[in-house]
């Protein structure tokens, strides 16, 4: 059995209106709250790519991500991904981990 996440989305406030990478003090507010499976490989940028991909494209196939999209746009540079207690911040060509971040 695969280890379930607790994964939050974060979208970025501050840079709603364009998209920059993540600096600490934008305003983040949560979005989105599910559990995602680790890889069978167990990489946390795996997990990382497939959320990505899932809540980028037209027609995600996970039910987490489908429920994301009906309400949310599309994950952007500068939003954060928490997964467990590490978050990540989502930047144009790939994701930077954050030391500490403020969440509920």
């Amino acid at each position: 059995m695969r280890h379930m996440n607790t994964v939050i989305i974060m979208h970025n406030k501050t840079q709603e209106e364009h998209i920059e990478e993540y600096v600490e003090g934008d305003e983040l507010v949560e979005v989105a709250r599910f559990n995602a499976g680790t890889p069978a490989c167990g990489n946390m940028t795996r997990l990382l790519a497939i959320i990505y991909e899932q809540l980028n494209i037209d027609n995600p196939t996970a039910d987490w991500a489908q429920e994301y999209r009906r309400h949310n746009r599309a994950l952007n540079t500068g939003d954060v991904v928490i997964i467990g207690e590490q978050a990540w911040a989502c930047e144009m060509w790939d994701w930077r981990p954050l030391s500490r971040i403020a969440h509920a």
